[in-house]
Formats: C-alpha cells, structure tokens, sequence
C-alpha cells in the first residue's frame, strides 16, 4: 500500500492505474457516488479504459460486490471506497483531483 497515499491522507490516484503511456498526461478521474452493485461504475470503467474510475459506496457488502465485479470484468482502472460520501470525498479525494461526479439514482422496487 506503500505510495497509493498521498502524507495528507488522500488516495494518489494516479498510481492506483498508470498511464501506460510516458507523457500521456493524468488520467481522467470520474467518481460514481452509492455504486450499488456497481454494474454501472464497472461498464463505464471498461468503456473508458482511458480514465481512472471511482465508485463509491456506504454499504461494505456492496463495495465488496463492486469489487468483485470489477475483477471478473477486468476493469482495473476501477477503485472502490467504502464511506459515507460525505467524509470519503473530502479525506480521500484530493482538491481539483475529480474531473466529473455521477449519481444514479435507482430504480425504486415496484409496488403490488
């Protein structure tokens, strides 16, 4: 785990999944909060290979089910943070280091 931390307690982002090209640039970073069972963060990290993806969950069975996905599919430019996105975003995430945020609200149970 040794240098995927920045000293300020922030996830180094872009050593999680380098850019496999020198002088690519950084990569992209996209935040998905409450990923569910993450299918959604999981196929816009395989359609996206060029950006770094992270999905964010408060429930650790889901972020454990995000992860297992994201293993299965082979979307390794996929991190997964378990928290309340209110504390994670502000400890984990450094200022400026988010380029877009998505919620997907879901699709409530249906009503008999």
């Amino acid at each position: 785990l040794a240098g995927l931390f920045h000293p300020d307690g922030t996830l180094h982002l872009q050593a999680l999944a380098p850019t496999q090209q020198a002088g690519a640039g950084r990569r992209k970073v996209k935040v998905e909060i409450c990923s569910g069972a993450g299918e959604w963060v999981v196929a816009q990290a395989k359609a996206d290979p060029a950006g770094q993806w992270v999905g964010v969950e408060l429930r650790h069975d889901r972020a454990q089910q995000i992860l297992a996905r994201a293993v299965f599919h082979g979307a390794d430019n996929l991190a997964v943070l378990c928290g309340d996105a209110r504390q994670v975003l502000g400890s984990r995430l450094a200022a400026g280091s988010v380029d877009a945020v998505f919620v997907n609200h879901p699709e409530p149970p249906q009503q008999q």
